[in-house]
């Protein structure tokens, strides 16, 4: 699947059942399909790409399994990775280079809300 530019993508927002914090889901404009998420906000820094929607989602196997309690009970998994009933805690979970990188986007979008408060200072 080509990836849809995000500006002709559907993007749509609503509670999280779980925690009823806001969710981000962003479709294809063709087949609705859900390509991304982000969580909390438009500005995350994780999003959260549908494996399903790579081109080759067998090289992207996945590390854990997240939010199992809603599960149906015909979804088996295997038993070497690790699966939670919620959430899990990435520190913890991810891989080392994962958790840098995360912490590299984290420092790009705080330096980026903090030239946008300066810029909205100057113009007031």
């Amino acid at each position: 699947m080509a990836a849809a530019p995000a500006a002709r993508c559907a993007t749509a927002c609503w509670p999280f059942r779980c925690s009823g914090n806001r969710h981000w889901v962003v479709r294809c404009p063709a087949c609705q399909t859900a390509i991304w998420n982000e969580h909390g906000t438009r500005k995350a820094v994780p999003r959260y790409v549908r494996v399903g929607t790579l081109d080759a989602p067998h090289a992207l196997p996945p590390q854990a399994h997240i939010f199992t309690r809603s599960r149906q009970p015909w979804v088996l998994l295997p038993r070497e990775q690790p699966a939670y009933r919620a959430y899990h805690d990435a520190a913890k979970t991810w891989p080392a280079e994962s958790l840098a990188r995360y912490e590299a986007a984290k420092a790009v979008r705080a330096a980026e809300a903090k030239a946008a408060r300066a810029a909205a200072k100057g113009q007031a």
